[in-house]
């Protein structure tokens, strides 16, 4: 795996499953901000763990697995220590690649059955809540069978709550309700497109008129609405764009294409110069291709900055490095997993580098140790990966596999919120945790407001010292998700869009 061999890569997005248990259910907090952007993370994470070739010659999967694809605690997956060919991809095995179907998506322009952009002489509307569009009355009659159930509710809910000019809290809060509300009413969990159906309906975003009579939607994305009394924001221009990647996105994964991506020499030259949107538009002119780029290279690339921050520079990174991932899932920190050796190991000059991945919901347990390229083998380079799911970091620090960290990293975990994992509070231990670690932490985040109120929750138990302030991340994915916890100020979001890292004075 050579500086000057190019990674070809295959993003293969797969359907999410139903939500299984309505006791899972996320309460509205009406004192605090309302993220929502974590309850629906499954809804934006499409996918199931993209594993590269190599690795996935080393994954030994137990046949005997639940019915919906995923394993259980006792049927983990187990790795084991083998050797790659080069080339190899990075993407799903072809071999074993998952047969499931993808989950339908909700875009309030999109015919909800062809997933075409109806003209406004074929458009036809859903005639009770009014909240779903067809190219036809054909259509229109195949979704009913489906939608029927919901639809009612829909209406009847709608029809009942007043929308307009509430303040955006109260807006959110009212979706999270309507939501709940429309569950009780037809006694099945929403499936996630239905979800969105409330979440991001069509209506104009500054008085949340929803009459499409009185509504003009921007010709280009399609996706922002505004009133006859309310014209488009001036910002807009700077989310249009993104607006239509993310269309892009949902129509790639329905239509089960594969987008072909690179990992180029200027990757392991040039990204200390420039951002990450640089260094995608370097190789390829497809906005595409650029977002599934990104959000493989995100997390590593924000990891090579932070080692920058807190050692100088490369040179001065101890020889045997270790960095504990909090929280790691397996479709982002542990896709394509191969990422984490082709910008590690080609930019650092350790002789071991150990990941150690600790999340509750990791499928993966046990540790792979393998050197595929022949460079590393040459420089007696080694990746040591661990992987310890089903267990919070507060636990494993206290239990024997515990391995010292140089860098603890977290990306995008929502520290501040007081719901999380089983819908508890786990984080006020692991915030104990980390900081007595003494070493440098990194916490990337959404949004602005959400990585500020993760410092704020965290400063609550130690005076901390900064080595980078809460800042945009020059490395954010560039791949958009529809946003909900700040839609007034952004339609859209991206992964490790703001970080920080510091440790405690």
């Amino acid at each position: 795996m050579g500086r000057n061999r190019r990674r070809k890569a295959h993003n293969k997005e797969n359907k999410e499953r139903r939500v299984e248990d309505n006791n899972n259910k996320k309460k509205v907090d009406d004192v605090k901000i309302i993220d929502l952007n974590s309850k629906l993370k499954d809804d934006e994470d499409e996918g199931t763990p993209l594993l590269s070739k190599s690795v996935g010659t080393q994954v030994s999967v137990v046949e005997n697995c639940t019915s919906n694809g995923t394993q259980t605690s006792q049927e983990n997956t187990k790795l084991k220590t083998t050797q790659s060919p080069e080339p190899h991809l990075i993407g799903l095995n072809p071999k074993t690649k998952p047969t499931l179907r993808h989950r339908d998506y909700y875009l309030h322009y999109l015919c909800h059955v062809c997933k075409t952009i109806p003209k406004s002489s074929q458009k036809v509307s859903c005639a009770k809540c009014k909240l779903v569009t067809y190219c036809s009355m054909e259509h229109k009659r195949e979704h009913w069978p489906s939608h029927a159930d919901v639809c009612q509710a829909l209406g009847e809910l709608f029809q009942q709550t007043n929308f307009k000019n509430v303040t955006p809290d109260d807006f959110r809060k009212i979706r999270v309700n309507m939501l709940e509300q429309c569950e009780k009413a037809i006694e099945r969990p929403l499936e996630k497109s239905e979800k969105e159906i409330i979440l991001y309906y069509n209506r104009c975003f500054e008085c949340y008129e929803r009459d499409d009579n009185l509504l003009k939607s921007c010709n280009i994305c399609k996706h922002i609405s505004f009133c006859k009394d309310h014209a488009i924001q001036k910002n807009h221009d700077k989310y249009c764009s993104s607006l239509v990647v993310y269309r892009d996105i949902v129509l790639h994964i329905i239509g089960d294409d594969l987008v072909s991506i690179y990992f180029p020499d200027t990757f392991s030259k040039q990204f200390e110069e420039v951002d990450m949107k640089t260094l995608c538009s370097k190789e390829t002119d497809s906005d595409l291709e650029s977002a599934f780029l990104s959000e493989l290279a995100t997390s590593p690339l924000s990891v090579l900055r932070s080692l920058k921050l807190v050692f100088g520079s490369f040179k001065n990174v101890p020889g045997k490095l270790c960095i504990h991932v909090i929280g790691a899932e397996n479709d982002f920190e542990l896709s394509a997993i191969e990422k984490w050796e082709i910008f590690l190991a080609h930019y650092l000059s350790c002789s071991e580098i150990i990941l150690v991945f600790i999340g509750p919901e990791l499928f993966q347990e046990g540790s792979t140790h393998f050197t595929s390229c022949e460079e590393c083998e040459v420089w007696n380079k080694r990746i040591i990966m661990k992987f310890h799911g089903n267990v919070l970091y507060h636990d494993y620090v206290q239990g024997p596999d515990f391995v010292k960290p140089d860098l603890i990293c977290s990306f995008n975990p929502g520290i501040y919120r007081s719901t999380g994992f089983n819908q508890t509070d786990t984080w006020e231990e692991t915030i104990i945790q980390i900081l007595r670690q003494d070493v440098p932490v990194l916490i990337t985040a959404y949004t602005e407001i959400e990585i500020l109120k993760d410092v704020e929750r965290i400063e609550k138990t130690a005076k901390l010292h900064f080595l980078q302030t809460p800042s945009l991340n020059e490395f954010s994915s560039l791949k958009p998700f529809l946003s909900f916890v700040n839609d007034e100020v952004s339609p859209i979001i991206f992964k490790n869009h703001f970080y920080t890292v510091f440790k405690k004075c």
